[in-house]
Order: structure tokens, then sequence, then C-alpha cells
């Protein structure tokens, strides 16, 4: 179990599920209708990495994805171009994963006390800086 949340910059300025769920969309399965945006893909994970240079980016195995998906490994890099940032073991866990377009974070519901104030301070710092 665990909080799920999504950042997209609006186009109309004001939240809306139905925008939300195509701009998801468009990133998971790289659709040309919406304009992609790998320069802000770069630069938030750049300002994510500068504010807690703890965090941590997943190197993917694309001859490992390529092998299992029978795919090439151009294919395997088109397919997962997102850039995934994790908090060390040691740390309170929160995984980011930044897109061309959005930023999907996810944290679990275990912490209490301290903790989850700490976790919730680090989350709205991530926010204000993907914002």
């Amino acid at each position: 179990m665990s909080y799920d949340i999504f950042c997209y910059k609006s186009i109309t300025g004001i939240p809306d599920q139905d925008e939300a769920d195509t701009v998801i969309e468009a990133d998971n399965i790289k659709l040309t209708k919406i304009e992609r945006s790998t320069t802000a893909k770069f630069a938030i994970v750049k300002a994510l990495t500068q504010f807690n240079p703890r965090l941590e980016t997943f190197d993917f195995d694309y001859d490992e994805i390529a092998r299992l998906t029978t795919t090439t490994i151009e294919e395997a890099k088109n397919r997962f171009d997102h850039i995934e940032l994790n908090t060390p073991d040691e740390d309170l866990a929160i995984q980011m994963t930044v897109y061309d377009n959005h930023v999907y974070i996810n944290v679990p519901y275990w912490y209490k006390g301290e903790q989850a104030r700490e976790l919730f301070q680090y989350l709205i710092s991530y926010i204000k800086i993907i914002e």
C-alpha cells in the first residue's frame, strides 16, 4: 500500500482528471499528440538531485529488457526512457519516476509520527521543485 502522487503541467492551469490521464497515457505509450519534453525531464531530475544528493537513479539493464521482451536494445531504450529516482535503503522510502510530461511519486503508508512528518516535508519540497 502506498500514496501515489502524479504531477503534471495542466494546459488550463486547473488540474483535471481527464487531462492528467491523457498526459500519463501519452508518456506511457509514447503518443505524439502531446508534445514531450525531455528537456523538462532532465531539468527536474537535476533540480531534485541538487536538493537531495542522496537520491539515486535506477539503471535499466536494456540488454536484459530486450532479451525478455524479444525487442531490440534500441526499442527497450525507447520504451524505458523515464528516469527513476530512489532514496537509499537507510532513508525514508520515496520513489519518483520522471517522464517527459509528468512525475509519479510513490511512498509507503507505514510511516507514523515524526517519520511521517519528515516524509511529508520531503514530499512538499519535491512537489515545489517539480512545479
